[in-house]
Order: structure tokens, then C-alpha cells, then sequence
């Protein structure tokens, strides 16, 4: 016997943040002290060389760009790969998941 009944279909995936929105949202986190780096980032800075200042300073960088951005199905938000530079102009990467609605940015890596 043939059966009718649905299957539901997975939520769609929420919206990546524009560049512009992005910004905004590092902005405030910024100037709210609202930025904060995860087990494995805060654990990597000794032996990556890389402070907290140098994240901040690579945030409010006027010329970071995106270069990947990808979604994590498990924690249900967009994590974005930027390129900027630490406080001694040398190239940063962080990998960032920023959480819109409470305006914080998690650091998750950096190198």
C-alpha cells in the first residue's frame, strides 16, 4: 500500500550576512567589547603570536574582506573566513561566527 503521509522538509538555511551588515554587526561588537575568541583560538595565540589587540586591530581595519563564508549546520549559524592585517601590518586571517541577534562575534580560529 502506497503511503501518503509527508516527510518534512529541512528549514531552509537562514541568510548569510551581507558584507555591509557584517561590518555593522563587528562595528558594534567592537566598540561594545563584545568580541571573544574561542578554546581554540585562545589556546593557538601564544604559539600563533597573535593578541587580542591584533584581532581588534583586523577587525576595525577599514580594508578586511571576506574570503569564504560557510554554514554550520551543527551550531546553526555562518561562519565567515576575513583577511586583514594584525597591528604590524602582517596578514590575518580569522575565522569568525558572528551571532546577529545577540551582536557578539565569536573568534573560532586565527592564522
Amino acid at each position: 500500500m502506497l503511503s501518503l503521509s509527508k516527510t518534512k522538509e529541512p528549514d531552509p538555511l537562514p541568510r548569510p550576512l551581507n558584507e555591509n551588515a557584517l561590518r555593522q554587526l563587528i562595528t558594534k561588537a567592537v566598540d561594545k567589547g563584545w568580541v571573544r575568541e574561542g578554546f581554540h583560538a585562545e589556546h593557538e595565540r601564544a604559539y600563533r603570536n597573535i593578541s587580542m589587540e591584533d584581532i581588534i586591530f583586523g577587525l576595525e581595519h577599514a580594508n578586511w574582506n571576506i574570503v569564504s563564508q560557510e554554514y554550520d549546520a551543527t551550531r546553526k549559524n555562518w561562519k565567515y573566513k576575513i583577511k586583514t592585517v594584525d597591528i604590524e601590518d602582517a596578514e590575518l586571517v580569522l575565522l569568525i561566527a558572528p551571532d546577529p541577534d545577540a551582536g557578539t562575534v565569536f573568534v573560532v580560529t586565527k592564522f
